[in-house]
């Protein structure tokens, strides 16, 4: 069963055409500016910072609709009408506006020119607001373009690969976990080895801030605003130029292909003048302590650097490795809190697991959590799909043409395994597990790649761990459906497992009974209800609370 996702109104579905061939003459009479700020500020509406989800409410879509009819109400009633014909309740409405088509605007407007040149522009016209309103609906009709697939190919599979770009950019990020991820992802690469030294110079030649205060700048800027008026809260005013602002707003990039958003995530600030800023996406402000901070030190600082060779002084595969390290050591934390109150056996987690058999040395699995005869088993990937495979639209590319090695690189494959290897290995790590008897398990693997809690994807892995479970009978152990767990769904779940309130087991089984048929929905789904910007890990509360009373005090 292919599922049904919310319509998204276009260009062709109010004009019965489809958009001019190219969409930006729809705004060529308007300033970049003008164009700049409107687009900006719907998109802040749509998620301000003090709201954890995005408003796509169906009350939002009307009030923005009349937004952008100010002039001719005739217009916006004809307007409404036509949304009205795909409205069929409440609850069942399509969107207009939406952030991905916002994104991508901004994207194609900040990497073009040509817009009209005049400082005293007069917005109040009709064919200023619905040339805006039309480009609009010509940018939704990029970000759903599927490729068009002949029947016999219209799957689940082939589906899930078009259906990315729109869907990942309608997942909302936590403003309080990610920058507590990139605060412990900046300590630890502190440590390093070999990035630490590389990462003070980072921060004291090129970024000119203290690590800490780069941090609490980040969340001050995300989580307030001085601003009098919540209209005006994505315009940033100060009483002179702020070097902080001016990095984040720098605009380092042509980029052509919009569709991967390259200047936005690269600087989600625009300057307008020295002492006035508009934040483009709050979300991806807040990226800037954590994802994208794992970029930008690569490819700012570390890429660019060569051995008196002449040759690269790292290497990007070590670099990664690094951070898998990091996210396994973070993930790890977050396992043994959960679960700090089961005690035999204790969980077990990466290196605890590894044993030895005659062909050598194995690792059973990378998470062990057993509760009499339930077991959670499974992997941790922080392995990401790089843009060129996420936004293509083909499935074959986004399996880099080889669907076996997908899976074995996400983990599909070692899940299977450690299954059979925790039946036959047992006493060499959990000597009191009744073999003899009927077990549970319940297979997870734990990824960062935010793509996964997009609606297909995490359905891919369950299909795939479903053809693997057909070759093998394991009665009378009874084995549950795979579940993909993005780490912010174990963040969202550590307290109410950590306080006993729920287990995982019932969350878990609460979760499948949400299986379509044989449709796998993100975990997301299940773990969104315990998401409560009060109920945080007391550890995390502790770091957060350290960075802001220190940077507080300091700025009074």
């Amino acid at each position: 069963m292919i599922p049904k996702l919310k319509l998204v109104l276009e260009y062709k579905h109010f004009f019965d055409s489809e958009p001019p061939e190219n969409r930006l003459d729809l705004i060529k009479h308007i300033p970049k500016l003008q164009l700049l700020y409107e687009i900006a500020g719907l998109n802040y509406r749509l998620k301000p910072y003090n709201q954890l989800k995005y408003d796509f409410s169906l009350e939002t879509q009307t009030k923005e609709l009349e937004y952008f009819c100010p002039i001719d109400k005739d217009l916006y009633k004809k307007y409404v009408q036509i949304a009205s014909k795909y409205t069929k309740s409440k609850d069942e409405y399509p969107l207009i506006f939406n952030r991905a088509a916002n994104l991508f605007a901004l994207e194609e407007i900040l990497n073009n020119d040509g817009f009209l040149q005049e400082e005293k522009f007069d917005m109040k016209k009709v064919e200023v607001w619905d040339g805006i309103f039309k480009y609009l609906l010509a940018v939704n009709a990029e970000v759903v373009k599927v490729k068009q697939l002949p029947p016999e190919d219209t799957t689940i599979e082939n589906i899930s690969a078009s259906a990315i770009a729109l869907n990942e950019l309608m997942i909302e990020d936590n403003p309080v976990y990610i920058p507590y991820k990139g605060i412990c992802l900046i300590e630890y690469l502190s440590k390093h080895p070999v990035y630490g030294n590389e990462l003070q110079r980072y921060f004291n030649e090129t970024l000119k801030i203290d690590k800490d205060r780069f941090i609490y700048n980040l969340l001050s800027l995300s989580m307030a605003n001085s601003q009098k008026k919540s209209f005006t809260e994505f315009v940033y005013n100060t009483n002179e130029p702020d070097a902080f602002l001016d990095f984040l707003s720098s605009n380092q990039f042509n980029n052509r292909d919009f569709i991967k958003l390259l200047t936005v995530k690269k600087t989600p600030f625009y300057k307008d003048r020295d002492t006035r800023y508009i934040v483009l996406d709050i979300n991806f402000l807040i990226n800037k302590s954590y994802n994208f901070f794992i970029n930008d030190f690569w490819f700012d600082y570390l890429k660019p650097q060569k051995d008196e060779k002449g040759k690269d002084k790292f290497s990007f595969k070590h670099y990664r490795a690094a951070f898998g390290l990091f996210f396994e050591e973070y993930v790890g934390e977050i396992i043994e809190n959960s679960f700090h109150h089961l005690k035999y056996p204790k969980p077990l987690l990466f290196d605890n697991l590894k044993i030895k058999v005659p062909a050598g040395q194995i690792e059973v699995a990378d998470i062990y959590v057993r509760q009499n005869k339930k077991i959670l088993v499974g992997q941790v990937k922080s392995s990401s799909i790089y843009d060129n495979e996420k936004y293509s639209g083909e499935i074959n590319t986004l399996y880099r043409n080889n669907r076996e090695q997908f899976y074995k690189d996400f983990g599909v494959n070692q899940t299977y395994d450690s299954i059979k290897t925790i039946l036959e290995n047992s006493d060499s790590f959990d000597s009191k597990l009744p073999v003899n008897k009927r077990l549970e398990f319940y297979p997870i693997i734990v990824v960062n790649d935010k793509v996964f809690q997009t609606p297909l994807i995490p359905n891919l892995l369950h299909q795939r761990f479903q053809e693997l479970l057909a070759n093998d009978d394991y009665k009378p152990h009874k084995i549950h459906p795979l579940v993909v767990a993005q780490i912010s769904d174990l963040e969202y779940l550590e307290n109410t497992l950590a306080k006993k309130k729920k287990t995982i087991w019932d969350i878990l089984k609460s979760h499948y009974k949400k299986i379509d048929k044989t449709l796998m929905p993100p975990l997301i789904q299940t773990t969104d209800r315990f998401i409560n910007p009060g109920i945080v890990a007391e550890r995390l509360m502790i770091k957060m609370k350290e960075i802001i009373n220190t940077y507080s005090e300091r700025n009074q």
